[in-house]
């Protein structure tokens, strides 16, 4: 008896090799959380059960892309163009919402804070975000795509770390 207890144990083991091992997860790097934006507007609303007179609404997600603009071998002199990039439906949605209810503030954008001590903080995306003048525009293909051009200088001026996703200068040879 005691040799076949003994023997189960290392056919488990070669059977399953896996068991022992622990799981892998795709790590995301902590910068990415500074490319992603929530998307609202503020108006009256219930928290916890409570009634209050202004609250952030949030209808959705989106994040900064950096279209690299001007090249340079040093990477501190290369330049990007910041776009913020949600789902056409999202702005679609905030425009009935605003139709429907005059009452709604203006779109914001609820950016994590520079220091993890602190709270995120809400901006008009119009107002302070966006660079002056801008529109959304919309895939012309139909997809449920837009973007924004984003004031880059207003988040540096204010210490917000400004990470963004976007294309990297490819290197050939």
């Amino acid at each position: 008896m005691k040799r076949r207890s003994a023997l189960t144990l290392p056919f488990y083991i070669a059977a399953f090799p896996a068991f022992p091992r622990r799981a892998r997860a795709a790590l995301i790097p902590p910068s990415f959380l500074d490319c992603v934006v929530a998307l609202g507007f503020s108006g009256p609303g219930n928290q916890n059960g409570v009634p209050v007179p202004q609250m952030l609404h949030t209808i959705g997600t989106g994040f900064y892309y950096g279209y690299l603009f001007k090249d340079d071998p040093d990477i501190a002199k290369r330049e990007y163009a910041i776009y913020l990039v949600t789902a056409r439906h999202v702005v679609d949605g905030y425009d009935k919402i605003q139709s429907a209810s005059p009452g709604v503030g203006p779109l914001k954008v609820r950016i994590n804070p520079p220091a993890t001590s602190t709270k995120s903080t809400e901006f008009d995306l119009v107002q302070n975000l966006a660079d002056p003048n801008s529109l959304w525009v919309t895939d012309p293909e139909g997809k449920d795509v837009t973007v924004i051009s984003i004031n880059a200088s207003f988040l540096q001026t204010n210490k917000y770390r400004l990470e963004r996703l976007g294309n990297m200068r490819h290197q050939t040879g």
